[in-house]
């Protein structure tokens, strides 16, 4: 059933980076990892995954060109699955060795060829695993990316709410440069709860962050191209 994963991606010096909050709806989740693949994108960042468990099995999406990580290798219900899902391309030239530096289902920290991306849900309100990602210290090459559910002026004209104000501190104390585009609508009803950070340095040198891909329904993606070691 499965085949060899066609190299998508012959520019042995970018990472093509590709995000998205894909409500645990299962056509969502296919959709976003076939919408990935297609664009040739090397790692996907996805939150709200769909999982499932069934006769003691602990289920999400694959796709046969990627490999899949999470924050928990097992789960039992909706209270202990994951809230963030990586998939890194199978490729010779993309190596990926996951850390797990903190206990937490909402934050996945994947080094991908020296770059260390980091995936994070924050549910509405509650703020264990956001008080995980500000107290860790972001080392150069980094990518901080995922759905914060929070406000702050940098990002949203006007709107301050959610602890916006202690993300976006954050980020500026860890030198961390935003890549979005201020009061951009990712979905029908969201603006800018998906947010990219990268390191200042990084940034500047490198990083291209291209405007959000749309698919057939309202949702807009953000994506971004990095430096391979």
């Amino acid at each position: 059933m499965s085949r060899r994963p066609r190299t998508h991606n012959n520019d042995r010096k970018t990472l093509k980076i590709f995000q998205a909050n894909v409500g645990k709806i299962p056509a969502a989740h296919d959709c976003a990892l076939a919408l990935a693949d297609s664009e040739k994108y090397d790692v996907v960042l996805l939150q709200e995954p769909w999982t499932e468990v069934k006769e003691a099995r602990c289920l999400t999406k694959i796709h046969p060109a990627y490999e899949t990580h999470s924050p928990v290798d097992n789960w039992e219900n909706n209270d202990t699955r994951p809230r963030v899902m990586t998939y890194v391309r199978k490729n010779s030239h993309i190596l990926a060795d996951q850390k797990r530096p903190a206990s937490t289902r909402d934050i996945l920290w994947l080094p991908v060829n020296g770059i260390t991306i980091v995936n994070v849900y924050r549910q509405p309100s509650y703020d264990a695993a956001l008080d995980i990602l500000l107290g860790w210290s972001p080392p150069e090459r980094c990518l901080v990316a995922g759905d914060f559910n929070a406000k702050h002026y940098s990002w949203q004209t006007g709107r301050l709410a959610d602890r916006g104000d202690d993300i976006a501190a954050w980020a500026a104390e860890s030198g961390l440069g935003l890549l979005n585009t201020a009061d951009v609508q990712w979905g029908a009803f969201r603006v800018m709860m998906t947010l990219m950070w990268s390191v200042h340095r990084l940034l500047a040198s490198y990083c291209t962050h291209k405007p959000p891909m749309a698919t057939q329904s309202t949702s807009r993606f953000p994506t971004s191209t990095w430096p391979r070691q």
